[in-house]
């Protein structure tokens, strides 16, 4: 019996394993292209030009949780010093397919409503957010959209960056600033960053390991 406990426990330990890097396009600063790309859900005076930036990443197996998503957020034509702070929430979304992004800025995939940040540092603009978004094999489209309102705080947008396949696109659904189509790509990379968790295959054997111990 003590022998098969132990084996349980060893199970139980590497059945938590560390987050994986999905995605990184932030890099550090000497990353980034110097442009932010419009970003942001209004106020409803201003709905049609809500607008988001979305980039993809790809999952080559099944069994994924993305458990934290990161952004990095630039501001502009505001009253100054704006900040971090200053969105009253974030909307989360994963999309499909980027095409979609010119009809919607609600994720296909999952979306996730009016959040706060999980952690912020308002000297850079880098806002994370804790997650739980189960994903299997497939290429996805990620997009952090700040709510701020253009009347008290201006403008906003998701930074570009150098990193990454440069295949970030900007979508604007209501057609308010006359994008062709409501979509463009960015030529650059939006500034996310992606860890997630793979599903431990130990996770059955501990299972199977506490079932046994229990039958003794």
């Amino acid at each position: 019996m003590r022998k098969l406990l132990a084996l349980t426990i060893i199970l139980g330990v590497s059945s938590w394993a560390s987050a994986d890097v999905l995605l990184d396009n932030i890099g550090d600063m000497s990353d980034l292209t110097g442009n932010t790309h419009a970003a942001q859900d209004f106020e409803s005076a201003y709905d049609i030009y809500d607008c988001a930036v979305i980039d993809d990443f790809e999952l080559t197996e099944d069994g994924w949780s993305l458990d934290s998503i990161e952004a990095l957020i630039g501001f502009w034509n505001g009253p100054g010093g704006e900040d971090i702070n200053d969105p009253s929430g974030f909307n989360i979304g994963i999309f499909s397919d980027s095409s979609l992004i010119g009809t919607t800025l609600v994720g296909d995939v999952a979306h996730i409503a009016n959040v706060p940040y999980t952690t912020a540092d308002a000297a850079t603009g880098l806002v994370q957010f804790d997650v739980d978004i189960a994903l299997d094999a497939g290429t996805y489209w990620v997009s952090v959209q700040p709510i701020l309102a253009y009347g008290s705080f201006g403008q906003c947008g998701i930074m570009g960056s150098l990193l990454g396949n440069l295949n970030g696109v900007q979508g604007n659904p209501a057609g308010g600033f006359g994008i062709p189509g409501n979509m463009q790509g960015i030529d650059a990379s939006g500034a996310y960053r992606i860890t997630g968790i793979p599903e431990p295959a130990s996770l059955l054997l501990l299972g199977l390991g506490v079932l046994a111990l229990r039958r003794r």
